[in-house]
């Protein structure tokens, strides 16, 4: 609760405050009451047709014919009036006899009056009103309507004697009560404009439209705002592991901020605009953290908390980090997590890998007392796309490719030489380098064309070696290609010298007849295009 100076001492009643404190938001005013010499009945000078019930003068505007130096068009006004029979609020809504007054409704909640105070004043109050009035022992909640070129309001008389400040609940143009159903609401031209305090001076206080106001009598001084409690949850934690403070303050005024002093060393480590904050502490001990809440009328008391931190023989494994470089689908994928065991004991933790809600990989990890530890843990995603991966509460985004098979030929290899019209073998050895599964035409080129063709099929890593047995018709030297891989080969009549080489087309060999060398090759050439025999095995 909040606590205002006293209004009554040793049974005697005080006199009427100078001021009057109003707050709203994180502002405090302090108005001074308009002062007269006659009641606030007669100050407002309420006319209606109806003179023996308002005491009055007869008219038929329904309308406040006193303060009107304090009326205005599409404007409520409210105004602390002082008379003989003590202070009231008074509220007047429009502006008589303005043309710019186009009418209009609001509807306001009044909380907290005092028991000994009463409605002096409402406007209306007439057979069959418009306005509809709900007046409780300490709560009014009123819905006014007034019509162009009137007003309409009300003085509530004994505010000096509150012990707990008037909440005062303004509802205009769309929130109030009767907009649109009022014959005078509903559009632009019956939009009231402004609320606002006017004082003894005619001074004026533009309020917040949409904002209750606390009203109470003194300054903003006597407002004492009470020290909020504070927990803290947990209250007994490992290192480094996340603390919710949370304050709850008492009292109508609202806490516009809140102090922390996470370590109790008397400095203010942290200022909040809401009544809760996170903290962790690095090292094992005792702390108090402790909070002080600020408002438009100052700061409380201090309020603490004690938390204890990192005294437990116990493990307290937690996770710290996820994170993942790329990912194939339907391949085993390193998944990197990294570990804080803030506990004072050695334990383990079951390391489940979480994409869109489907674990992916698991891993039982053990973690020292007091230690960090990076863990790699292989999660297999089914399909490609984009996945959220989270391990314990952290996480992070990773994009899964599509899995692709690729073949590679490492070496070609041939029994060098060969003999001609003999059969050899040419042997490939390849490799599925690609990450799925596939079946590869695997091609064997002589004189650079495709001379045979094998079907091989390889699981994603598989190795194999593919043989193709050839025979070849002509003497001669020869590249064998498979893929990007290359082999030299000879073959030779059966008569040749092992290490001799084969003579190339257009030369002459020692001892050989002139021309023989070039119609030896032309022969060659054409006895390998016509008689070249082939067959391959894998």
């Amino acid at each position: 609760m909040v606590l205002l100076a006293a209004a009554v001492v040793g049974g005697a009643t005080t006199p009427p405050p100078d001021t009057y404190a109003v707050v709203q938001g994180d502002r405090c005013v302090a108005v001074a009451p308009v002062t007269g010499g006659q009641s606030v009945e007669s100050a407002y000078d309420y006319r209606t047709p109806f003179p023996n019930q308002t005491g009055n003068p007869s008219a038929s505007d329904y309308s406040a014919h006193g303060f009107r130096q304090y009326q205005a068009s599409r404007t409520t006004t409210m105004l602390f009036y002082s008379g003989p029979q003590g202070d009231s609020l008074v509220t007047l809504n429009g502006e008589l006899d303005n043309a710019d007054e186009g009418g209009s409704t609001a509807t306001f909640e009044f909380q907290n009056l005092p028991q000994s105070g009463s409605w002096a004043v409402q406007d209306d109050d007439y057979p069959d009103r418009d306005d509809d009035w709900t007046v409780g022992t300490t709560e009014t909640t009123v819905d006014w309507m007034w019509g162009p070129e009137r007003t309409d309001g009300g003085a509530f008389r004994g505010i000096a004697s509150a012990t707990e400040p008037i909440v005062v609940r303004p509802a205009f143009n769309e929130r109030a009560t009767a907009w649109g159903e009022w014959e005078h609401s509903g559009t632009a031209d019956h939009r009231v404009q402004r609320w606002r305090l006017v004082d003894d001076g005619g001074q004026t206080v533009t309020l917040d439209m949409t904002e209750p106001i606390l009203v109470a009598p003194g300054s903003c001084a006597d407002f004492s705002l009470p020290a909020p409690s504070v927990g803290a949850t947990p209250d007994d934690v490992p290192r480094n592991r996340p603390v919710t403070l949370s304050a709850t303050a008492d009292g109508v005024v609202p806490a516009t901020s809140y102090r922390w002093d996470l370590d109790g060393d008397g400095t203010v480590d942290r200022v909040t605009e809401t009544a809760t904050t996170e903290v962790s502490y690095a090292s094992a001990g005792t702390y108090t953290a402790s909070v002080v809440a600020a408002s438009a009328v100052g700061t409380s008391d201090p309020a603490s908390v004690t938390v204890r931190v990192g005294q437990s023989d116990e493990p307290a494994i937690g996770v710290r980090d996820v994170s993942v470089e790329s990912a194939v689908a339907g391949e085993p994928t390193p998944v990197r997590v990294d570990l804080v065991n803030d506990g004072g004991g050695e334990g383990s933790i079951q390391v489940d890998v979480v994409a869109d809600d489907d674990r992916v990989g698991s891993r039982e990890v053990s973690v020292s007392a007091l230690s960090n530890e990076s863990v790699t843990v292989n999660a297999t995603f089914p399909e490609e796309g984009e996945y959220t991966v989270e391990v314990g509460s952290a996480r992070t985004e990773v994009s899964v490719a599509e899995a692709q098979p690729e073949l590679a030929v490492s070496d070609v290899a041939v029994d060098d030489p060969v003999p001609v019209d003999e059969p050899f073998t040419i042997t490939a050895s390849v490799e599925n380098v690609g990450n799925a599964a596939a079946e590869f035409d695997v091609r064997l080129q002589l004189f650079g064309e495709v001379v045979e063709s094998r079907e091989v099929a390889l699981d994603d890593g598989e190795r194999r070696a593919v043989e193709f047995d050839v025979t070849v018709s002509a003497p001669g030297s020869y590249t064998a290609r498979v893929g990007d891989r290359t082999a030299e080969f000879d073959v030779r009549d059966s008569g040749e010298a092992t290490a001799s080489p084969t003579t190339t087309p257009g030369g002459a060999g020692t001892g050989s007849t002139p021309g023989y060398g070039l119609l030896a090759g032309i022969f060659a050439l054409a006895a390998v295009l016509v008689h070249l025999l082939h067959r391959a095995s894998g």
